[in-house]
């Protein structure tokens, strides 16, 4: 029986394919840990300086305030330098996705100008169209009037016409045929 190397991985090359797909979500898994478990430490630790009245000065003199009184300066920089760390790391691993996807919003926004210019110049033209056809025009009517006129020309041409056809009676009634003058 043949092996088939592409489902397997015997060779081990798929297998090392797969893991390092594996690591790298699991990089990209640890990294946004990190950054929430960062995010935590602040909440829990440094809440006080997301208020909007937040005065740094006083946070100021307790980090340099070496004495058991004063905050730990010490522990305020690596918390700092943690998580500039983890922001570079996830900048640096999207920052590509996030360009692409800038410049596709882009040019989402241009297209939906476009449509929206569009979409006005329609409706200015459709409402002039809509004027237009409303509107009672003279030159309009006086046209009418004579396509009536000439129709009714016409009408009456075609019953002179139809006489002009017809035997005439006095003919019949010479000859005495009473029976085709009618």
């Amino acid at each position: 029986m043949m092996s088939n190397n592409y489902y397997n991985g015997d060779d081990g090359r798929y297998g090392a394919l797969y893991s390092q797909e594996y690591n790298e979500r699991n990089v990209q898994n640890d990294s946004f840990q990190e950054m929430e478990n960062f995010m935590r430490q602040i909440k829990e630790k440094w809440d006080f300086m997301t208020n909007d009245n937040f005065n740094p000065v006083p946070l100021a003199l307790e980090l340099l305030d070496g004495s058991s009184l004063g905050r730990d300066y010490k522990v305020f920089k690596q918390t700092k330098g943690n998580l500039d760390k983890a922001l570079q790391y996830i900048v640096d691993e999207y920052y590509q996705g996030f360009n692409s996807s800038i410049g596709t919003f882009g040019g989402v926004i241009h297209n939906i100008g476009d449509s929206q210019e569009r979409v006005r110049d329609m409706k200015v033209q459709l409402k002039s169209c809509k004027e237009i056809l409303m509107s009672k025009r003279s030159d309009l009517l006086q046209l009418w009037f004579r396509s009536q006129q000439y129709k009714e020309m016409i009408r009456i041409l075609d019953q002179i016409e139809e006489f002009k056809e017809t035997p005439k009676v006095g003919s019949f009634i010479k000859r005495k045929a009473f029976s085709n003058s009618f």
